[in-house]
């Protein structure tokens, strides 16, 4: 709720925050609190910030899952590797400036982005195997190209 309320602080204030500088102001006003709360046990929690516009020029940072994104022009799957640092661990940084940069992508009309948690992917088939990122990523390579 602290990360939830403090995201949703910034974004009122209507300025014009890239993912980095989001990351940046919400890591400096709440790691404190969570050591706190924690009991000085460090506990942390990951998230990717996007921003987009209608030309399809995206901008990302921060560090949660790969970013997934089925080229329909292609038929493939492009993975995005994202990195950065998590919520809770930035003051163990020596120079967390560094680690938390704005990356970026296009995507096309038909493109389709998927985002995701790791429930799905530390998953199981019937048979035990583990579901992994890969079977994600199979998954949108033979159903991207239908409507969602």
């Amino acid at each position: 709720m602290m990360v939830q309320t403090s995201i949703h602080l910034l974004l009122s204030k209507n300025e014009k925050f890239t993912p980095a500088d989001m990351l940046k102001v919400l890591i400096a006003g709440i790691e404190e609190n969570i050591r706190k709360i924690t009991r000085h046990q460090y506990k942390y929690m990951t998230i990717t910030f996007l921003n987009f516009d209608e030309s399809g020029f995206f901008t990302y940072a921060g560090q949660h899952q790969d970013l997934l994104i089925y080229r329909n022009a292609t038929k493939t799957v492009e993975r995005l590797e994202t990195e950065g640092i998590w919520i809770g661990l930035g003051n163990l940084a020596e120079d967390k400036d560094q680690l938390i940069q704005n990356k970026t992508f296009m995507m096309d009309t038909k493109d389709v982005l998927m985002l995701y948690t790791d429930g799905i992917t530390e998953g199981t088939y019937e048979d035990g195997k583990d579901f992994g990122v890969e079977g994600l990523i199979h998954i949108l390579k033979e159903n991207g190209s239908k409507s969602s």
